[in-house]
């Protein structure tokens, strides 16, 4: 695959974590990035990398060239005012990464004859280890969505979805890392009142969770069911665990939070604040 001029839109995490990751996979040199942010430390960041960075969308456009590939990585609010100055960007590939801005809107704020590829990284991209959720929209080719596959992979994982099932893969996989974060508080909480300290507790818990997700990740073919059997034992302390949480119904409480968030991911993109 050859190499692709390309143009950030946002240098915050998830625009550095992309830029990163085209540079890892081979899409770009670092001399072909240009990034647009207003922040000026995260252009300092930016140039760390190697790219070019401003804070004039006109300036990074000019410097991109007219075939570079845009990725869009601010804000659904800041969008409308970034349209304004990006538009008309002609006949070429975007990847939006904006939550609920489906990609029929972003190709009309930007003039009408883009090529949109749409996004859904979650958090775990900034370390490689990620899962993206990936459609393409309106007029897209197979070459767009190969370009924009390997630059997914080249921060984790990533599954071709449709688009209208966006809002339940963010409540999934986009929130997912919180649900992990909300056990763990719940579990350092229980370890400070049975008498361990605050960073002995931590250290527990952060072990224990990266364990069980490397079992998921690298530990052969077991389900999470099988593996959760595999470590209860009839009359055991981890039974006796597993009843209280299936008596207070988490499991049913985890399908209702991932239900709600896919209903509020909905609403957001109706436009209803």
């Amino acid at each position: 695959m050859t190499q692709t001029q390309i143009l950030v839109i946002g240098g915050g995490n998830m625009g550095m974590a992309m830029a990163r990751g085209a540079i890892a996979a081979g899409i770009c040199n670092p001399d072909q990035l240009v990034i647009i942010e207003p922040d000026p430390q995260r252009r300092v960041v930016a140039t760390g990398l190697g790219a070019w960075a401003c804070d004039e969308p006109a300036e990074g456009l000019a410097r991109a060239g007219p075939d570079a590939t845009v990725l869009l990585a601010v804000k659904p609010q800041v969008f409308p005012q970034a349209a304004l100055a990006l538009a008309p960007l002609g006949d070429r590939r975007v990847v939006s990464v904006m939550a609920g801005l489906r990609t029929e809107a972003v190709a009309k704020a930007l003039g009408g004859g883009c090529r949109v590829v749409r996004l859904m990284p979650n958090l775990g991209v900034t370390l490689g280890a990620g899962m993206t959720g990936l459609a393409g929209g309106a007029g897209v080719n197979q070459s767009d969505v190969e370009w924009a596959v390997r630059l997914a992979k080249a921060m984790g994982e990533v599954v071709q979805i449709r688009e209208d099932q966006f809002d339940a893969f963010t409540a999934l996989a986009g929130s997912g890392p919180a649900y992990l974060f909300y056990l763990a508080e719940a579990m350092a909480r229980s370890a400070s009142e049975h008498g361990f300290g605050a960073g002995v507790a931590d250290r527990i818990v952060r072990q224990t969770l990266l364990g069980a997700a490397r079992l998921l990740a690298e530990g052969g073919e077991r389900t999470a069911q099988e593996w959760r059997a595999a470590v209860t034992s009839r009359g055991g302390t981890t039974q006796a665990a597993c009843e209280v949480l299936d008596a207070r119904g988490v499991g049913e409480a985890v399908v209702a939070a991932v239900a709600a968030g896919a209903a509020r991911g909905a609403a957001l993109s109706r436009g209803e604040g």
